[in-house]
């Protein structure tokens, strides 16, 4: 076949075996093809199917992506697995054995992780195209990244005050285990700060919604805890909690519960009354109305909520990382720009890892979420 790049190949007895970038083949020698065909000379119905058979069983040949897996079997024979249409089908390659058997296998390993490696690079780079062109703002960051690269590389500002992009992008290459370490423990003080507040806030905000006196008198009380400045309340918690990640769970609780409960308690409440009546005729008890009613009603309530919240925690995370020295990315960034000698590119690093994995959580969980919610509400 044109391009095809021939790896190994063997003539073993009867059988010529081929292996190519694209493909296994297995086929008789032309001696036994020949030897075969004077046999059956003169026998026309012998020799038809003696043809049909050759043709039915050679050559094998199975293209590399066909190919699950290569083996050698403990009697030595090299066998594969082949994807068919009706399921997996074993071929052992006739007639090799021993080291030809391993240096076969070992080549069609190769050649497997090199497809991987392309069908991933290939998958890679049209993701990329197909963001570049739908999304204008890749566009305008790289545009700013290209501005910024030019103002850092030039005359005005010292070095010292702006570091270039590029010595950024460096100092997040070299130190990606570190900074994506410590962007985790952040991560998971944050996570669990909004679980606590998920757990508290959404049972009040479902009663609040379907009791109006309790909603009377809960509602205000929400609304003044959501007025209290954040970072007042930081040095109280530290001064309860003591300098631990508790102290970061407890202020990411804190600051989740107001934009949960209100998104969740608007969701609720929006639901038709007709609604309820209908589940009440069916005789619907308060746990079915919950369950059936109310908790799917609220769903797409309470991603907002969550989304919400995982923005403000992210700000509230790292400032009380720095004030109570709690192992994270706000810490990591504090002692670079506090150090005798301050790198503000490791800070600026820090900085951007936490931006990445905002945009990657929000773009790949929150608005998938939102996309399956809005095909099961159509």
């Amino acid at each position: 076949m044109k391009d095809e790049r021939e790896i190994v190949s063997f003539i073993k007895g009867s059988h010529a075996i081929r292996l190519t970038d694209r493909r296994l083949a297995i086929d008789l020698t032309k001696g036994i093809r020949a030897s075969l065909e004077s046999l059956v000379e003169g026998h026309e119905s012998l020799r038809h199917v003696v043809g049909w058979a050759l043709r039915f069983a050679y050559p094998e040949d199975i293209p590399i992506d066909r190919i699950v897996e290569a083996h050698v079997t403990p009697e030595g024979a090299a066998e594969v697995l082949r994807k068919t249409p009706i399921g997996l089908k074993r071929i052992r390659v006739p007639e090799l054995t021993g080291e030809d058997a391993h240096r076969l296998v070992s080549e069609i390993a190769k050649l497997k992780r090199r497809k991987s490696s392309q069908i991933l690079h290939k998958s890679v780079m049209k993701l990329l195209k197909v963001e570049f062109t739908r999304n204008e703002w890749i566009v305008v960051i790289l545009g700013f990244m290209l501005l910024w690269e030019a103002i850092a590389q030039g005359p005005i500002l010292p070095e010292r005050l702006l570091p270039a992009p590029s010595k950024i992008a460096a100092v997040m290459f070299n130190r990606a285990i570190e900074i994506i370490d410590m962007v985790l423990l952040s991560y998971r003080n944050l996570v669990l700060g909004i679980i606590l507040a998920t757990f508290m806030a959404i049972p009040l905000a479902f009663t609040s919604a379907l009791k109006g006196k309790i909603d009377f008198t809960l509602s205000p009380m929400v609304m003044l805890l959501y007025s209290l400045p954040d970072l007042a309340l930081l040095p109280i918690i530290v001064y309860w909690t003591g300098h631990g990640a508790l102290g970061a769970i407890l202020m990411c609780a804190i600051v989740s519960f107001s934009p949960i409960y209100f998104t969740v308690r608007e969701g609720a409440k929006a639901i038709p009354i007709d609604y309820f009546e209908a589940v009440r005729i069916l005789g619907g008890n308060r746990l079915a109305l919950l369950k059936e009613l109310v908790f799917p009603g609220s769903w797409p309530s309470i991603v907002t909520g969550f989304r919400l919240a995982f923005s403000y925690c992210w700000q509230i995370v790292l400032a009380i990382e720095m004030i109570a020295l709690v192992p994270g990315i706000g810490l990591f960034i504090e002692k670079a720009v506090m150090a005798q000698n301050p790198e503000l590119d490791t800070a600026f690093a820090g900085m951007f890892a936490v931006g990445l994995f905002v945009l990657l959580t929000d773009r790949m969980f929150f608005l998938k979420l939102e996309d399956r919610i809005g095909r099961w509400r159509g």
